[in-house]
């Protein structure tokens, strides 16, 4: 099921593309995921920092893969966090 949600979800390719790392506020990251999966409502898309730092996006999801609001996660406040590509 891990690997069906992870399939599910849409990279933005402004962010896959990266090749060096990069400083941007979390709401244009947040945007460019909303962006390139419109049928995802915005409030099921969290970010998670650490140091000013991306940790994670979170897409929340119910059992059967159908994207709901993440009620249990607090998104990053960061002013601006380091994408670091891969």
């Amino acid at each position: 099921m891990a690997r069906k949600a992870f399939q599910e979800v849409t990279i933005p390719s402004e962010l896959a593309r990266l090749d060096s790392e990069a400083m941007l506020p979390p709401a244009d990251i947040i945007g460019a995921f909303i962006r390139a999966n419109p049928s995802f409502p915005p409030e099921s898309i969290a970010l998670s920092c650490g140091n000013n730092r991306l940790t994670a996006i979170e897409i929340c999801m119910s059992k059967t893969l159908q994207p709901i609001a993440c009620e249990s996660i607090r998104s990053c406040r960061a002013q601006q966090v380091k994408i670091t590509p891969p």
